[in-house]
């Protein structure tokens, strides 16, 4: 039978598999092309589908927002070729899509999505899969992903707050060092104050302070600790002299938002974070950096490489009207009367 070279580029150009590949497939469906594309997508799976033990250290974050949701999704892939190639950009961006047809809360990949993500897992011959994601249901939204795509925020909220205000918020929560824990300072885990206030009394009296002054010589420290950690509170990046709620303004309310960074670590620990019926697992959180530990030991939970890249979901939200939690992340941690995660 005769296959024409165009039709072998076509198939070539729709699966980025060689010519070689392409041809054989054509060749053994009868030349139909439709039939040689599943043909490849069935045969290719089934082989990368035995790889799936192979770390995926690199990959992408994706925003989607649309018809009154939002959806924040990250996809993996093996190595930074792949992830930064412009069709699995492609593909995530599609993966997000697919989300917004998805209920408010933490994301499981349907089969629609696994199928997207599958044609990149043929294609490049990496074990590329979907890590996590959240949605997000009512309200405004904005959202900031970084140039590389390897980082981003979405943001919710209410009132006079605009997309393009709700964007720069994210931007804020992307490259501030001292990442929030919440939204307001009611929104900061009893857990983690706690466990700082012990560490910086334990360092007052090995100083030589007697164990009452020790306490109430912290109280400064803790204070200052919890609003560094509540977004509301925080010196707005692009402008210090104010704080992000002074940039919202009275007309709006921050009500939830989500970080992500790729290869931040998502292995469950057994607890789990509620958000709007599903359920986020919490992470196994990381050691601190150096500097970290030097300003604070509540940021020392067991496990990976660096607390400044720990989530396997961050969702922070104050809309108390509609979830409810008591989980608790270690490290970047939220615990709040609705979305929370570590991030």
């Amino acid at each position: 039978m005769e296959i024409s070279a165009a039709t072998v580029m076509k198939l070539r150009n729709d699966t980025g598999l060689s010519m070689m590949e392409c041809k054989k497939a054509l060749v053994e469906v009868g030349g139909d092309f439709e039939k040689a594309k599943d043909h490849l997508r069935k045969a290719l799976k089934g082989k990368m589908d035995s790889r799936t033990d192979r770390a995926a250290g690199a990959g992408r974050v994706a925003v989607a927002i649309g018809a009154g949701k939002a959806a924040i999704i990250e996809v993996r892939a093996e190595t930074d070729f792949t992830a930064m190639n412009e069709k699995f950009g492609d593909v995530c961006n599609r993966v997000a899509e697919e989300a917004l047809k998805l209920p408010a809360g933490a994301i499981t990949a349907t089969p629609a999505m696994t199928a997207i993500i599958d044609e990149i897992r043929i294609s490049s011959n990496e074990n590329c899969s979907f890590a996590r994601g959240v949605v997000f249901e009512g309200g405004v939204f904005g959202a900031y992903v970084h140039f590389d795509n390897k980082s981003a925020a979405l943001i919710k909220a209410e009132g006079t707050a605009s997309a393009e205000l709700l964007k720069e918020i994210g931007m804020h929560i992307v490259a501030n060092p001292d990442r929030p824990l919440g939204v307001t300072t009611a929104e900061i885990p009893a857990e983690l104050i706690e466990k700082e206030r012990k560490f910086r009394v334990e360092q007052a009296i090995e100083s030589g302070k007697p164990a009452q002054i020790a306490e109430k010589m912290v109280e400064g420290a803790i204070k200052k600790f919890v609003e560094e950690r509540a977004l509301n509170e925080q010196p707005f990046i692009k402008d210090p002299s104010k704080k992000i709620k002074d940039v919202v303004g009275a007309g709006g309310k921050l009500t939830g938002f989500v970080r992500y960074q790729v290869g931040e670590c998502h292995r469950p620990t057994g607890r789990s974070t509620k958000i709007g019926g599903g359920a986020i697992p919490s992470p196994a959180a990381t050691k601190p950096t150096a500097s970290m530990l030097s300003r604070s030991a509540t940021t020392d939970p067991p496990g990976g490489s660096s607390v400044t890249t720990n989530a396997a979901a961050s969702a922070i939200g104050i809309d108390g009207s509609s979830v409810t939690s008591t989980s608790v992340c270690p490290g970047r941690i939220g615990t709040t009367p609705a979305l929370i995660g570590c991030f």
